[in-house]
């Protein structure tokens, strides 16, 4: 698109959230591949708020690329969120994300998402506080595939324990629908007016 004729257009200036913080010299001095060998460094990372400018990528370069997210997806910001090892509770994702974010972790353990391996931590308690696994942290593969190893054998558990309830449902349903097919349709007008 052009500008109007005699008016200069000028380049927006960067929005600044308040979550920003500018690069420190410690920060520029961060050796951002090691995070994963030493969590305690990433910890200290995301402690002073710097955690935002790593990437995805920078973070988990032992796992492989098809199982990280884009950073501007709901996803990927839901799994830098976690990406320090906190537990970090649902208020927290709300605002990072402004929407809930349960779709964001449900894609993120199920198959396309990669199974990543996130608990909820309070989840017999109301809001969830979630906490990405160790596993996922250590900078190891091996580690890594560990973890979606046990993300994939509790997802198909939970598929194995629905449908049995859905089994033991079906008698009940096939009563249901046999009853309902077997009732004929009557219509009486309610509206008393000659058609």
């Amino acid at each position: 698109m052009r500008a109007a004729q005699g008016v200069k257009y000028e380049r927006p200036l960067p929005v600044q959230t308040p979550a920003y913080k500018p690069r420190s010299d410690a920060c520029i001095r961060t050796n951002l591949c090691t995070f994963g060998h030493q969590p305690s460094l990433l910890r200290r990372y995301y402690e002073r708020g710097c955690l935002m400018e790593l990437t995805l990528r920078r973070v988990f370069s032992h796992v492989m690329a098809h199982h990280i997210p884009g950073e501007r997806t709901q996803a990927g910001r839901v799994l830098l969120a976690l990406a320090g090892g906190y537990p970090v509770p649902t208020a927290k994702l709300i605002q990072i994300l402004e929407v809930d974010p349960r779709s964001a972790i449900q894609s993120l353990r199920s198959k396309s998402g990669g199974f990543w391996l996130i608990k909820n931590l309070n989840k017999d308690k109301g809001r969830g506080l979630y906490q990405l696994s160790p596993l996922h942290l250590t900078g190891k593969p091996l580690d890594d595939a560990e973890a979606r190893t046990i993300r994939k054998r509790e997802l198909a558990c939970d598929s194995k324990n629905l449908a049995l309830r859905e089994s033991l449902r079906l008698p009940s349903a096939l009563e249901r629908y046999e009853e309902a097919m077997q009732t004929e349709f009557k219509f009486t007008d309610t509206r008393g007016g000659t058609a």
